[in-house]
């Protein structure tokens, strides 16, 4: 049971593969040379078969176009990347300047309302003041007396 578990998992599990870096072809002329079976070489270096020049030479015609396709497909993607981090910047410029904003209201509300509590603390309507408050006081104290006092003649 634990066989075919640990199988299972071990191919669903993704493989990192490594890539070898493709060594760029020395710069030189080259020389092609037709020799026949038995003939001595012209100059030193190596010999590749038909078949093997072809391969290689079909390898290097498509190196070439994979390397223009992905050189394409990486200025694609910077394209796409650049769009999209452009847009994200607008949008979170656009949300900055509307909480910048909305705290600039709220704050200048709260300063507004800070400066009229203050104003009232400073300079109280006269109805509030310590003065009116001792009158009134005296007032009604005076007038409750007087009621008792000729209440009770």
């Amino acid at each position: 049971m634990y066989k075919y578990l640990l199988i299972t998992l071990l191919l669903l599990l993704p493989v990192q593969a490594v890539a070898q870096n493709i060594q760029t072809i020395p710069p030189g002329d080259d020389t092609i040379v037709s020799l026949e079976k038995g003939k001595p070489a012209p100059f030193d270096g190596q010999l590749f078969s038909i078949d093997t020049a072809l391969r290689w030479g079909f390898w290097l015609q498509q190196y070439k176009l994979r390397l223009r396709e992905d050189v394409e497909l990486a200025q694609k993607k910077c394209e796409v990347e650049l769009t999209y981090k452009t847009k994200e910047l607008e949008i979170a410029t656009k949300y900055n300047d509307t909480v910048e904003k909305d705290l600039t209201d709220r704050l200048l509300k709260s300063e507004k309302r800070t400066i009229e509590w203050q104003d009232e603390a400073l300079n109280p309507p006269f109805f509030k003041s310590l003065t009116f408050g001792v009158i009134l006081g005296t007032v009604v104290t005076g007038t409750i007396a007087g009621l008792v006092i000729w209440a009770l003649h």
